[in-house]
């Protein structure tokens, strides 16, 4: 979630899917945003295409002098596209994650669904290690593992060790299957 006034801008690359989402938040708890994604959708034989304008709402954030845990619910209309049609549904996802200085854990989930074309889940969890301590205008760095699963997927389990790096605003996450897909996640706060 972008700091009040603050917008957002993250792309992700993840095996064969691509997801670019924009947000503003206009609350500390609340910001809406667009979601554009292309990924395999159950019983369609080509990539679909979703956009999806949505509201990411912190439901809670606990926060003490070293650590910090949220809960976020996401959701909103979503607009769909397949080899030569079009079919409207939704998306909902809720995202749980905790952190030290030193330790991180991360459970999500979401569902697409277009009424009479699909209904996909998905499901992911991360736990991640700081081998140092830095302060916000410091290179700080994560070393995580993602395990993620997707029912209906062709390869329905993903086990993806990844590194994340950050500084003030800027978040890069580059990392791999153990299948070898890349994985690639950018995020800019401004």
């Amino acid at each position: 979630m972008p700091f009040v006034g603050g917008t957002a801008l993250t792309a992700q690359i993840a095996e064969a899917e691509k997801t670019f989402f924009l947000r503003q938040s206009i609350t500390r708890q609340l910001a809406p945003g667009l979601l554009w994604s292309e990924f395999a959708a159950p019983g369609h034989h080509a990539d679909v295409t979703a956009l999806v304008p949505h509201a990411v709402w912190l439901v809670q954030r606990w926060n003490t002098r070293t650590r910090q845990a949220n809960f976020y619910a996401l959701a909103g209309p979503a607009f769909y596209r397949g080899t030569g049609s079009s079919f409207d549904g939704g998306w909902f996802s809720a995202q749980a994650d905790a952190e030290s200085r030193r330790w991180y854990g991360m459970a999500k989930s979401a569902v697409w669904w277009a009424p009479g074309e699909f209904t996909r889940r998905e499901y992911a969890a991360r736990v991640g290690w700081a081998p140092w301590l830095a302060g916000f205008n410091d290179l700080n760095t994560w070393l995580m593992l993602e395990a993620g699963y997707k029912p209906a997927a062709a390869r329905t389990t993903t086990v993806r060790p990844l590194v994340r790096f950050y500084t003030r605003t800027v978040l890069v996450e580059l990392g791999s299957s153990l299948q070898g897909d890349p994985f690639l996640n950018l995020s800019f706060e401004f």
